[in-house]
């Protein structure tokens, strides 16, 4: 029996070895815990969705932070394509990044570069006119 458990605890150490842990393994911690550690050292809150975060883990996430709590949940959220928006001083919103979706001021911003990309209205027509003729031919019809 003696000889059992001996070779037994024998197996457990060599296959223990043969697999060692990866600094990724033990420093990866589920988003969940991480944005309950940065409520308590920042004592601020968050709204999020429970589905939006759940199955997420972030690595290294308390080598992340830093003084401003912005910073902070950039270096946290950013790389697991998450965003924060502040609701109030003590209140930010985690949530899933969505690259369809632009703020009002992302929009105008590339409006504003589109718009700069032609000198008139004539100029976007003739550019019209030119693709136009690039992609349809009158052949193909």
């Amino acid at each position: 029996m003696k000889i059992k458990l001996l070779a037994l605890f024998f197996l457990i150490g060599t296959v223990s070895s043969v697999f060692p842990q990866l600094p990724q393994d033990v420093y990866k911690k589920p988003l969940k815990e991480v944005l309950i550690d940065i409520e308590k050292k920042y004592k601020i809150n968050f709204e999020y969705s429970d589905n939006d975060i759940k199955g997420v883990d972030i690595i290294y996430s308390t080598w992340r932070y830093r003084v401003d709590i912005e910073q902070t949940l950039t270096n946290v959220l950013y790389p697991a394509d998450f965003i924060f928006q502040k609701k109030n001083d003590v209140v930010y919103q985690v949530s899933k990044y969505e690259y369809w979706h632009k703020t009002p001021a992302e929009g105008k911003q590339h409006l504003d570069q589109l718009l700069a990309s032609y000198s008139s209205l004539s100029a976007w027509v003739n550019r019209c006119f030119s693709l136009k003729k690039r992609y349809i031919k009158p052949d193909s019809l």
